[in-house]
């Protein structure tokens, strides 16, 4: 039976101008690669095999935001300079909003967050993390106890790989703070819940997203 060209009939779709406005998004397009991988024509009257950018529609119907850490990706992606957006990082007081918007208010003090948030490099995910551990253990957390418990384990610190040491299980676009806030949320369920941790680390396996192996 046929093949259907499942990515030629929606690169149509979307660039026939009568179907309406749309907006596509390309979450986390950090690796390049993956954009440049050819794919192959599924029937032989799709003509030739197409890199998988191609099939991203330059239609005047079209938006496409693309969000990624890589600077190649960014100009290979975008239709040019001008459409690039930088995020920089987040401003102290912007980060310590994130985390009293987060965090119950009285399992935190002005000080605490602003320590925490400083700990973390005012790094949205890392805070996030930090925020709903914390939070998930209302009853016997606050701010200045997860401090306490983020920097206590210096020799599991110690292990973390740097982002200039060359060390190839790690992902280079992930920073340490945001590692270091997995390894104390999954620390917790390793104690708490250890065939969770085994079926977390078993997933992890089975469809790796970047996980370091010494979590595991």
């Amino acid at each position: 039976r046929p093949v259907t060209d499942v990515l030629g009939l929606v690169y149509r779709w979307l660039s026939n101008v009568g179907n309406g406005r749309w907006l596509m998004i390309l979450g986390n397009s950090d690796d390049i690669d993956i954009f440049q991988t050819i794919q192959e024509s599924s029937t032989k009257v799709n003509g030739p095999n197409l890199r998988l950018s191609s099939y991203i529609p330059q239609s005047v119907t079209e938006s496409v935001l693309v969000t990624t850490r890589d600077r190649r990706a960014t100009f290979w992606l975008s239709t040019g300079h001008e459409s690039v957006i930088t995020i920089e990082l987040m401003e102290p007081e912007e980060a310590e909003q994130l985390l009293r918007i987060n965090i119950p208010e009285h399992l935190s003090t002005g000080p605490d967050r602003a320590a925490l948030a400083k700990e973390l490099d005012y790094l949205p995910l890392a805070i996030s993390q930090a925020a709903a551990y914390t939070s998930a253990r209302a009853t016997r957390m606050s701010v200045s106890k997860y401090l306490v418990l983020y920097r206590q384990d210096e020799q599991n610190q110690s292990r973390l790989p740097d982002q200039g040491d060359g060390n190839l299980r790690r992902d280079p676009g992930v920073p340490s703070s945001v590692i270091r806030t997995w390894q104390t949320s999954f620390d917790l369920v390793k104690r708490s819940r250890p065939q969770a941790a085994e079926l977390l680390s078993l997933m992890a396996m089975l469809d790796c997203k970047g996980i370091p192996e010494f979590l595991l």
